[in-house]
C-alpha cells in the first residue's frame, strides 16, 4: 500500500525525505553560519539572537521588529530603526533567521501590500548560535568525570533486561535511550576533562600556582573515579552480557517500535537503536580484537594520575629551597626597581650577558677588493677569529704539532723491501744455474731476465771490431749478481715461460755469475 503525499504520514515521510531543507545546505553554507561572529559588528547580532533565545523559552517562536527593539532596548540603547532592519537582513541572508510576512495584523490593503515581516530562528541557525553560547559560557566546572553515573547505569542494564523478558516496548525505548545519553555525557566529559589536564602539563611552567591551588582536588577526583571504574567494570560487563541473552534483535525491535519519532523511517529507527546498543556494548565488553572504552578510561585514567604526580614532583622540588625560575625572575625585578638607570644598565648587562660595541681591526688581505665607500650592509662579512673577539689579542700560529711516528710503516718496508731482494736473488741464481733452454720459466725469473735485458739494452756497450772465432757483442752489463751479455746470432733465441713464449730473434744469451766459485756460465742455444 503507497501513501500519499496529501496524508499526514506521506507528508511525515516527505519532509523526512527532503531533511526540511537541511539536506540541501552544502558545507560552505553550513559553514557561512557562523559568519557573524567573524564582523566587526558580532557583539550586535550576538545581542540580537539573545532576544530570540530569550523568546524561545516563553514558547514565543516568531518576533516582530519592534518587538526585537523594545528588548534591546533594555539591554543597550535603543538602536535606529534601520540599523536593527539591516542586520536582521544580514542575518537571513547568512540563513540563522528565517523571514516570513504576517498579514494577520493589517488594517487596510496599504498595510497588506507593504507585507510586515516576523522572524525565527531557521533550525541550523539556532544550532550555531547555541554552539557560540556553549564556547563563550564554558567554565572548568563542565569539565569533570561522571562517577557516580555508574551505578545508575548498572540500574538501568538490569531494568533493561527485565523490561525486554516482560515485553515492555515503551521501557526499552526509554532505558536504550537513557543509556546512550549518559554514556555519551560521560564521554563527552571524559575527553573535555582530559583536555584540560594536557592543558595544565603544557602551561605549569608559566602558572605553577594555578596547579598547586588545585592539586588536591584533581588527585582526588581522579582516584575516586579510578576507583568506581574498576570497582564497577565487571558488574557493567556482566549486566550487558545479561541483556544480551535475553535476545538483542527483539530488543532492538522493540524499542524502534517505541520510537515515535515523526521524522524518521522504521528502518532508521531500527538502525538507530542498533547503533545505541552496538555502542553499549562497545563501552563495557569490548571485541577480542578492540579493548573496551572502558578499559580505555582505565589506563587513561592511571596514566593521568601518574603525570599529576610527576607534575607535583617537579614543581616541588624546583621550589626546594624557594629557588625557581618563577622566584628568581621576579627577585630580579624588584632588585630592578630599587635601582638607578645606570646601576639597572649595569645589572642587565650582566644578567643577560649582553655588553656594549667593542671595536676590531683586521687587515684585508686585498684592500682593493672592497671599496672604502662601500656600505656595510652591502659588503661581505670579515672573518674575526675568536682570540681576538674574545681576549683582544691576535691568534699564535701555538706550538708545533708532534711528529707522527713511522717506524712500524719503515720496519714493514724495510722488510717487504728485503723479501724482493731475496726473491730477485733467487731468480737470478736460479737463471744462472739451471739455463734458459728446456725449461719454463717461472714468473719471478721472467721478470729477473727482463730486468736484466733492459739492463743491458740501456748500456749498449758494444765491443768495437770482431775477435777471430768469437761472435760480435751487443752489449754486456752487470747486476749485483748476474753478468748478461747480448751476442750477435745467425738464429734467434726463444725462451719458454708461464706467460707465453719470448723470442730474441738474431741474439744469443751469456749470463754469468761474479762470485769467484759461481759454476760455468750458461749460453743460451739459438
Amino acid at each position: 500500500m503507497t501513501q500519499s503525499a496529501d496524508t499526514p504520514q506521506g507528508s511525515l515521510q516527505a519532509a523526512s525525505a527532503l531533511g526540511f531543507g537541511l539536506d540541501l545546505l552544502q558545507i560552505d553554507e553550513r559553514l557561512r553560519l557562523f559568519t557573524f561572529v567573524t564582523t566587526s559588528e558580532r557583539f550586535r547580532y550576538l545581542a540580537i539572537l539573545r532576544v530570540f533565545d530569550q523568546a524561545r523559552h516563553r514558547y514565543a517562536v516568531r518576533l516582530r521588529p519592534e518587538e526585537i527593539a523594545a528588548e534591546l532596548a533594555e539591554a543597550e540603547p535603543t538602536p535606529g530603526e534601520s540599523s536593527l532592519h539591516d542586520a536582521l537582513d544580514r542575518l537571513t541572508e547568512w540563513k540563522i533567521l528565517d523571514r516570513s510576512h504576517d498579514a494577520s495584523r493589517v488594517a487596510s490593503i496599504s498595510e497588506y501590500r507593504r507585507r510586515r515581516s516576523v522572524y525565527q530562528f531557521t533550525e541550523l541557525g539556532f544550532l550555531a548560535f547555541d554552539a557560540v553560547q556553549r564556547v563563550l559560557r564554558a567554565t572548568p566546572s563542565e569539565t569533570e568525570l561522571r562517577r557516580l553515573a555508574f551505578p545508575s547505569i548498572l540500574t538501568d542494564l538490569q531494568s533493561l533486561a527485565e523490561a525486554n523478558v516482560l515485553a515492555d516496548a515503551n521501557k526499552v525505548y526509554v532505558l536504550l535511550d537513557r543509556l546512550h545519553e549518559t554514556l555519551k555525557q560521560i564521554a563527552d566529559r571524559a575527553a573535555r576533562f582530559y583536555i584540560m589536564l594536557g592543558e595544565l602539563n603544557r602551561t605549569q611552567e608559566a602558572r605553577p600556582d594555578v596547579f598547586l591551588r588545585h592539586k588536591d582536588v584533581l588527585l582526588s577526583h581522579l582516584t575516586e573515579f579510578l576507583g568506581d571504574l574498576q570497582r564497577y567494570r565487571p558488574a557493567l560487563a556482566a549486566a550487558v552480557r545479561g541483556v544480551s541473552e535475553t535476545g538483542e534483535e527483539r530488543m532492538i525491535a522493540y524499542a524502534a517500535s517505541a520510537d515515535r519519532s515523526p521524522f524518521t523511517t522504521q528502518d532508521e529507527r531500527l538502525a538507530r537503536c542498533r547503533d545505541h546498543w552496538s555502542g553499549i556494548v562497545g563501552w563495557f565488553v569490548g571485541s577480542t580484537e578492540t579493548p573496551s572504552h572502558a578499559e580505555h578510561l582505565d589506563r587513561q585514567t592511571a596514566t593521568a594520575i601518574s603525570q599529576l604526580v610527576s607534575l607535583l614532583r617537579r614543581i616541588t622540588e624546583s621550589r626546594r629551597g624557594g629557588i625557581s625560575h618563577e622566584a628568581q625572575l621576579r627577585f630580579l625585578a624588584r632588585w630592578f626597581v630599587g635601582l638607578q638607570p645606570a646601576d639597572a644598565h649595569a645589572l642587565f648587562a650582566a644578567t643577560f650577558g649582553l655588553r656594549s660595541v667593542r671595536h676590531l681591526s683586521v687587515a684585508e688581505v686585498d684592500p682593493d677588493l672592497i671599496g672604502s665607500a662601500r656600505s656595510w650592509w652591502k659588503a661581505p662579512p670579515v672573518e674575526v677569529s675568536t682570540t681576538l673577539r674574545e681576549h683582544g689579542r691576535e691568534p699564535s700560529p701555538g706550538r708545533p704539532g708532534a711528529l707522527p711516528d713511522t717506524s712500524r710503516q719503515r720496519a714493514a718496508a724495510l722488510a717487504q723491501l728485503q723479501a724482493r731482494r731475496s726473491e730477485e736473488a733467487a731468480a737470478e741464481d736460479g737463471l744462472v744455474r739451471l739455463g734458459l733452454q728446456g725449461r719454463v720459466l717461472t714468473r719471478g725469473e721472467l721478470d729477473a731476465l727482463l730486468r736484466l735485458l733492459d739492463l743491458a739494452l740501456q748500456s749498449r756497450a758494444s765491443v768495437v771490431g770482431r775477435l777471430k772465432g768469437a761472435q760480435e757483442t751487443l752489449a754486456d752489463a752487470t747486476s749485483l749478481r748476474v753478468r748478461v751479455r747480448l751476442l750477435r746470432s745467425d738464429r734467434s733465441t726463444i725462451v719458454r715461460t708461464t706467460e707465453g713464449r719470448l723470442e730474441l730473434r738474431g741474439v744469443a744469451l751469456d749470463l754469468l755469475p761474479l762470485s769467484g766459485n759461481a759454476p760455468k756460465p750458461r749460453r743460451s742455444s739459438p
